[in-house]
């Protein structure tokens, strides 16, 4: 836990400092972005391992804690390795060490005193979330992971949230959350008139409404119990991967310097790297005179 300048809190955001890579944050064009229903965006990077996305996405969140200022009052991570650890710290950095947590404190409970907290007046549009390496969203992919209550249980309406995952899945596009046209009769939720062709509430996905006046006379009652089912419908992902050879030589050189003029060795060591990204950065890093004191 850190506490950045201008009253920005930041968790569990520090980048590593053992060499890994690191390159253009394509990132901070995305943070004004909103889709066509207004809904705030979750932001994916997505591609194999051994690329960067995390450190990619630790960097921008650790920029926009040290930035502090405007929106933003809380940058945080979560990683699907050290879930309930991560929740119970940011738990504690929240409320504050003396405010604290009761030790037996349940991990469910844990995360729901985290969930309300995020959606209160005091934190609520105020935060930014890198949830990190989550598997596909698929229900038995995140049941496996011991992450079911994901999808249904965080509050992605309530901040802005960057995915780290191998999973192209995050990025595919949900069905139609605007207008369905039904083979079998729906009912509003708000008047029971039937019809073949109905509202669906964007989020839950679960409801039908015969007019938009319908769907704004429900939105104060459905409000208190609508959850969204997928939240697949306004995602923006970005695809990170390995370097291309001439990319990985001219960084490589540019890192470690006694290399500067080894190019048949340089491209040698890139080729046997694979062109990842971590993996150059940790080899370059063990060259660096700084690696030797």
């Amino acid at each position: 836990m850190a506490e950045a300048r201008r009253g920005t809190l930041a968790f569990n955001v520090s980048v590593p400092s053992d060499g890994l890579q690191g390159r253009s944050n394509p990132l901070h064009k995305w943070l004004d972005g909103i889709d066509e229903a207004g809904r705030r965006l979750k932001y994916v990077l997505w591609g194999p391992g051994g690329v960067g996305k995390s450190t990619l996405a630790l960097k921008f969140a650790a920029g926009q804690a040290e930035r502090g200022g405007g929106w933003l009052r809380l940058v945080f991570r979560l990683s699907a390795s050290s879930m309930e650890q991560d929740y119970a710290g940011l738990l504690d950095a929240m409320l504050g060490k003396s405010a604290g947590r009761a030790p037996s404190c349940a991990a469910e409970e844990v995360r729901g005193r985290v969930h309300e907290l995020l959606q209160s007046p005091a934190w609520s549009r105020a935060w930014l979330a890198v949830l990190d390496d989550l598997p596909a969203p698929a229900d038995d992919e995140l049941e496996r992971a011991g992450l079911g209550w994901l999808m249904g249980g965080f509050p992605w309406a309530h901040g802005r949230t960057i995915i780290t995952t191998r999973a192209t899945e995050w990025v595919q596009q949900g069905e139609d959350s605007r207008e369905v046209s039904a083979t079998d009769l729906q009912h509003c939720d708000w008047c029971g008139a039937g019809s073949l062709t109905m509202l669906k509430c964007g989020a839950c996905r679960l409801v039908y409404y015969c007019s938009v006046d319908c769907q704004k006379a429900a939105r104060s009652k459905h409000k208190v119990v609508c959850l969204p089912k997928r939240n697949m419908d306004d995602v923006m992902g970005l695809s990170v991967g390995s370097f291309a050879e001439d990319e990985a030589c001219s960084w490589v050189k540019s890192t470690v310097r006694q290399w500067r003029d080894d190019h048949a060795g340089v491209l040698e060591l890139v080729r046997y790297l694979g062109c990842l990204p971590l993996a150059i950065g940790l080899a370059s890093a063990t060259q660096r005179p700084s690696a030797w004191l």
